[in-house]
């Protein structure tokens, strides 16, 4: 009796074993799956021709006013786009357009010289003010001439969009996500953590609602802490 209660209790073991170890697997499989699949991260950053130029007749009488009395005019917003364009003749690039898509919550931004060419084009997303895509610089032909990267990839290969969807399965339906930051910690071995916050609205019925960041690896995408987000008041 006494043998049999052994081999239930070593059989047992080995089941949790085999379980963690499956577990372990599928969450190796699941991170190793978002670093090695960069398509995850592309998204539609094509500048189109009618991008490359941009010409003040095509504006209305009223859009010309707006534009020159409050350096702002909005040109269109509906279910998929938000247009603006802002004004400065402060600058070389007088005129900036900025085309945000609702869908995907990614803006691109032209800005024009004086004569309405194209001079830079880049990404963002509406949930950080980080790039999301090299700088294009153009000459007045419209080629590209230069690019800058600022998207440090080599560091980063957990991509933005990864990082939001790594959350985004964590969260609760009522939860939203309202940032994300790109960060960096140097440690004690002289290495440095790679990783992005993630802030989270919790809403909570009859209280102030509540703000967590999850902190992922930007390595291989594990969460490495879940923690409250403190609202610090200075008063002047």
């Amino acid at each position: 009796m006494l043998i049999v209660i052994k081999k239930i209790k070593k059989q047992k073991q080995m089941l949790r074993y085999y379980s963690l170890l499956l577990l372990v697997s599928i969450s190796s499989n699941a991170q190793k799956q978002f670093v090695d699949n960069d398509t995850f991260c592309e998204f539609d950053n094509s500048i189109s021709y009618s991008d490359k130029s941009f010409a003040r007749e095509n504006l209305s009488k009223e859009q010309i006013e707006k534009l020159n009395k409050y350096a702002q005019v909005k040109l269109r917003d509906d279910n998929d786009e938000l247009i603006r364009l802002f004004y400065n003749p402060q600058i070389d690039t007088i005129i900036t357009k900025m085309i945000d898509s609702k869908k995907t919550g990614i803006y691109k931004t032209l800005k024009y010289t004086r004569d309405g060419k194209l001079a830079i084009a880049y990404f963002n997303h509406i949930l950080s003010d980080l790039l999301i895509s090299k700088i294009y610089y153009y000459n007045k032909s419209g080629e590209v001439i230069k690019t800058e990267d600022e998207r440090q990839i080599d560091n980063y290969p957990i991509c933005f969009k990864e990082a939001l969807h790594i959350v985004e399965n964590r969260i609760q339906e009522k939860d939203s996500i309202i940032a994300i930051n790109r960060e960096k910690k140097h440690l004690k071995q002289k290495d440095t953590l790679y990783y992005w916050d993630v802030f989270v609205r919790q809403p909570i019925q009859d209280k102030n609602n509540k703000t967590w960041i999850y902190r992922i690896n930007a390595k291989n995408g594990t969460l490495i802490k879940k923690t409250r987000a403190i609202t610090v008041h200075r008063s002047y």
